[in-house]
């Protein structure tokens, strides 16, 4: 086994890793491929620090790692004090680690658990290295079954979280079900036969006047107009196996309701249900909007009201059918798009929320920051695109955020049709009236579709209908679009509104709300706490003292300079310790000897 480096490394055997986890003699290592890294939430049951009393801080996450000795493979548990390695990018996979110090767990609360190894301690080789093996492998005789079965080692609940934020799916879990619930129009006719379909509209008057949440309500049928993306709502504390909640919102003749699935039933349709699909839903609460439904976007609010139809696994018990022969249903609502192109976004108002389609000419690195949620160390995740449509020089500017199709993020690629629907249109404050500064964002309930502008794919029969892509298309054949896609590129560090172009725009750009310089100090402490790919930006003044000239291409140094003395600073830019404000002399203070 050969690293990257050509340096030769001896992997432990497995098996006397696991014969010895329990006593392990100080100053012996164990030299382990990592595999995978899988992250869950922390459950309390399994948190065995005498310390803990409910009420101190506690890490939201836990992590398994997937480690192999090139024949078999085993899953440790990680201590949580080694978390920051794997928020830094530091402890990753494909990584060769020393181990140190192990111990085994239990599940006191759990008589069927197994025991599981944690890494107490250990210490990072290699972080990048070469498997070659010509099979697949596999887990050991000692395998426990939550080890086979691909489920976190260290809590009651049955599903892990993707690696760098919450609302994505991730796991054979959420494939489980495809297929299930779709039925023949036969089995969809018997059901209608034996009960009443109702309309939204009938079903939300009865709540409305007798309010009462306890009424069985009869089934409805409806098309799905938009489907929201994953909210992931669990704690350390709670119980829950599955703390999800995704919304649909479902459109018959008569009106348009919110209809909430929860916990089992989230994990099992979201796969299965999108946009577009007619279903049939039963066994259903009416209740008052959950506030995650009622913030979500202020463009349906109007529609559907304060009330919701939750869909739970038991009490009642609710299930949806999707509908084959959608032919049967034409006099439902169809879907609407209220496309724009990059000329006509700069008359839109902030929040408006449009859809938009373009060739795509730029795709930038993704990257994360802070959430502002009960979560201390919650991360979301986003990246910037371009998009042209011909209709004028400039492109359109979309940030893209989670959405409901995770595996359509990866589709994204120069030089192919994006279609983003339900995005919101943001100006920036300071520079509205320039088109510049107009940008998109993805909503909750945003969809894309990714479409090869000279496939077949690229006759949609969703969009045939539609002038602003028929148009879109034979622009794409233009002598205009080769050309802007000559100049297409990927990556690379991306600021949006752009950083002002000299001081002065710096100076008149803040106001009392915005006008915090940070230190240095404060700079350099930061740089060290931040986590892989999470970005932040900074107002600071300094003297620049040395810089460092790298390849784009590879990173390797090409030259490097050190300013060795301090230029002379310049009377003019006075900068107020106390207020946290630039100021600006007088013009008449100036003696014209002052350097620019």
């Amino acid at each position: 086994l050969t690293s990257m480096q050509d340096n030769h490394i001896r992997l432990t055997s497995l098996r006397h890793i696991l014969t010895t986890a329990s006593s392990q003699d100080a100053g012996l290592k164990f030299v382990s491929l990592v595999t995978e890294i899988e992250r869950y939430l922390t459950d309390v049951a399994f948190h065995d620090d005498d310390n803990y009393d409910g009420e101190h801080e506690i890490s939201q996450d836990t992590f398994d790692l997937t480690i192999t000795d090139g024949r078999l493979k085993a899953k440790f548990v990680l201590s949580h004090k080694f978390n920051s390695m794997i928020h830094k990018g530091s402890l990753r996979s494909n990584c060769v680690i020393d181990i140190l110090q192990t111990s085994i767990k239990y599940n006191e609360a759990d008589v069927r658990g197994k025991p599981y190894v944690r890494i107490e301690d250990l210490r990072v080789v290699s972080n990048e290295f070469i498997l070659d093996i010509d099979q697949e492998l596999r887990f050991g005789p000692e395998a426990s079954e939550r080890e086979i079965d691909s489920l976190p080692l260290a809590s009651r609940r049955r599903y892990y979280l993707p690696m760098w934020n919450n609302v994505d799916y991730y796991g054979n879990i959420w494939d489980e079900y495809v297929g299930d619930s779709v039925v023949t129009m036969t089995e969809a006719l018997a059901i209608e036969s034996h009960s009443k379909i109702a309309k939204i509209d009938d079903i939300a008057k009865s709540f409305n006047s007798k309010g009462d949440k306890r009424k069985s309500y009869p089934p409805i049928i409806g098309r799905i107009v938009k489907k929201s993306r994953l909210n992931h709502y669990g704690k350390i504390t709670d119980k829950v196996k599955f703390p999800y909640l995704m919304t649909v919102v479902v459109a018959d003749t008569s009106s348009v309701v919110s209809i909430s699935l929860w916990n089992n039933i989230a994990v099992k349709y979201f796969k299965l249900l999108k946009v577009n699909d007619i279903i049939l839903v039963s066994g259903y609460k009416v209740r008052s909007a959950h506030e995650y439904i009622t913030k979500a976007d202020n463009e349906i609010s109007d529609c559907i009201g304060q009330l919701e139809f939750a869909v739970n696994a038991s009490n009642p018990k609710g299930n949806i059918i999707i509908l084959n022969d959608i032919n049967m249903y034409n006099d439902l609502p169809t879907l609407y798009h209220n496309f724009h192109n990059s000329l006509s976004l700069v008359n839109l108002k902030s929040n408006c929320i449009c859809d938009v389609m373009g060739v795509v000419a730029y795709v930038g690195r993704p990257y994360r920051w802070s959430r502002k949620s009960n979560f201390p160390n919650e991360m979301s995740e986003s990246f910037w695109i371009h998009l042209y449509d011909g209709s004028c020089k400039w492109p359109i500017i979309v940030r893209i955020y989670a959405v409901s199709q995770p595996e359509k993020l990866r589709e994204i690629e120069i030089g192919k049709i994006l279609i983003c629907s339900n995005v919101m249109v943001h100006h920036n404050v300071k520079n509205s009236v320039s088109a510049h500064f107009v940008h998109l964002c993805t909503t909750i309930y945003s969809q894309l579709y990714v479409r090869n502008a000279e496939s077949e794919s690229a006759k949609d029969p969703s969009f045939s209908k539609s002038i602003s892509y028929q148009q879109l298309l034979r622009w794409c054949l233009s002598d205009e679009a080769k050309q802007i896609l000559s100049n297409a590129c990927y990556g690379g560090h991306y600021c949006y509104p752009p950083s002002p172009i000299n001081l002065q725009s710096i100076i008149t750009s803040f106001d009392d709300s915005d006008a915090d310089i940070t230190t240095a100090k404060v700079v350099a402490k930061r740089a060290n706490e931040i986590h892989y790919r999470q970005s932040e930006r900074f107002k600071m003044q300094a003297i620049v003292s040395h810089f460092v000239v790298c390849s784009a291409n590879n990173g390797e140094k090409l030259f490097s300079s050190t300013v060795l003395h301090n230029p002379p600073i310049n009377p003019r830019q006075i900068y107020s310790q106390d207020s946290g404000m630039f100021s600006q002399k007088r013009a008449d203070d100036d003696d014209g000897n002052n350097p620019e």
